[in-house]
């Protein structure tokens, strides 16, 4: 019988959040870093991810599932290593070689543990952006 594709439960998103202390397993980037892809600003984002893809086995075993960045679960879309550390490094390789990525914000704590204070060092963040380029007039 093949099963849905689904998400995991919220217990078991609660216990791999703080087992990769709310970061991409793959790039280790904290969900909620604010970053520049491609002259964009965008922040990491959490998707749920089947780490063997689910096409391979058509179930969603509670072992399989990790949080994953956007660009990370992307870019694995449905390949397979053999090893977790070939496919970091894959991905790596990859990042660097599709996109041109500077890290602008990072908070000190994700937007998915705390929501209120990642948004008030977002906005300490912007003020202060927006006050770098209010000064940058004033010098030219």
């Amino acid at each position: 019988m093949i099963l849905k594709r689904e998400r995991p439960s919220a217990i078991t998103q609660a216990i791999i959040l703080k087992k990769q202390h709310y970061k991409c397993l793959y790039c280790k980037l904290l969900f909620g870093t604010g970053l520049y892809k491609d002259g964009k600003f965008m922040t990491i984002d959490l998707e749920w991810d089947h780490l063997v893809p689910y096409s391979y086995l058509l179930a969603n075993p509670i072992n399989n599932w990790v949080a994953a960045c956007q660009i990370c679960n992307r870019l694995k879309y449905n390949k397979i290593f053999n090893f977790l550390y070939e496919l970091k490094h894959w991905l790596v390789e990859e990042r660097s070689y599709r996109y041109n990525i500077q890290i602008d914000f990072v908070p000190s704590i994700s937007n998915e543990q705390d929501p209120e204070t990642w948004a008030e060092e977002f906005s300490k963040y912007l003020a202060k952006k927006g006050q770098l380029k209010e000064d940058l007039k004033e010098v030219n």
